[in-house]
Order: C-alpha cells, then structure tokens, then sequence
C-alpha cells in the first residue's frame, strides 16, 4: 500500500516474473473486509483492474472509514496470485 485516505486506497505494484513464472498485466486487485474472506477468496468488496504496465498504482475509492481492509491480487483470467 502507498497511500490511504479515510475513503481509498492507493496500491502500488510491479511484476519481475514473466510466464510461465510470472503474470502478465492487466491484473485484477481484490479487496476485502476480512481477512478470512480474503484468505478464502471470497466477497470481495471491491475491485479494480490494473493497467497494461508491468508496475504501476491502483485507487480504490468509495471505502468506510474505520474499517480495516485487505488486498489479494488474481488475473483476468481469474488465476489467483500467491502473496
């Protein structure tokens, strides 16, 4: 994470790999309420899709305040990536 207001947050990423090690962009940014929803995979409350760069920063808005968050990151094909 490189930045955070009381309503988004800003995430910045960039791959080393390449396949068939890696991932290629765009790739999809999960965010989610729990952390058992995000070791799950499930119910996401948000997304966002990176651009066509190898590195780069995603804005997620529209969070609540107070409310502690997690982030996963997948492709568009809807492989999950480990982190």
């Amino acid at each position: 994470m490189t930045g955070a207001t009381t309503t988004s947050i800003s995430i910045t990423y960039w791959m080393v790999l390449s396949p068939p090690c890696g991932y290629d962009p765009p790739l999809v940014v999960s965010l989610f309420a729990s952390r058992e929803n995000a070791i799950g995979w499930r119910d996401p409350v948000a997304e966002v899709v990176t651009g066509p760069e190898r590195s780069g920063t995603v804005t997620i808005g529209g969070l609540t305040p107070g409310t502690d968050y997690w982030f996963r990151f997948g492709d568009t094909r809807g492989a999950r990536i480990r982190t």
